[in-house]
């Protein structure tokens, strides 16, 4: 009996580990998700015509909300002991394990509801130019799509996330 104990409370450790780095991440992707909105209604209000500041500041924020969301999903994966793809593709492949159709061959939950898989893919695409790009050559027409994803993204992810955790919590916490 005092084995399954210290394992439940090793269990109880990591997952407390877990839940609070998920929720530091996600207070961070809700303020990043803000953030944009309020850039965007800022650009809006000045006749679309974002300066390069307003183009770089967006696609900062969006890079960061991307960072925040892949942060999630190692370090779920290193929490359900799942080590993280070696491929050069490792982003691509590290977030398609967290989908409808790939979850289960990976033992990780959905964290990418159906709904935002595309959306997230995109996301992913754009980051890759922001990183290898300068902000004055970002053309606002193209990029803005992109930048706009980020407020549609971050109430199903933050919904996946919170559902995993008190699921999870359900499955460690013994019955009294």
């Amino acid at each position: 009996m005092l084995y399954d104990n210290q394992s439940n409370d090793k269990a109880t450790e990591r997952l407390t580990d877990l839940f609070e780095q998920c929720r530091i991440e996600l207070l961070l992707l809700e303020e990043i998700a803000a953030e944009i909105a309020l850039l965007l209604a800022d650009i809006r209000a000045s006749d679309d015509r974002p300066s390069v500041r307003n183009r770089a500041a967006a696609a900062n924020l969006t890079q960061s909300f991307y960072n925040g969301v892949e942060n999630i999903l190692k370090r779920t994966s290193k929490y359900c002991g799942v080590p993280l793809p070696k491929t050069e593709q490792w982003h691509s492949e590290l977030a398609q394990r967290f989908t409808k159709e790939n979850h289960i061959a990976h033992g990780l939950p959905i964290l990418l509801v159906p709904e935002i898989v595309t959306s997230v893919t995109i996301l992913r695409r754009f980051r890759h130019v922001i990183m290898h790009g300068y902000a004055m050559n970002l053309d606002w027409e193209r990029m803005s799509v992109n930048v706009e994803l980020v407020t549609d993204i971050f109430p199903p992810f933050r919904t996946a996330v919170e559902e995993f955790l008190a699921q999870e919590q359900r499955r460690i916490t013994p019955p009294d």
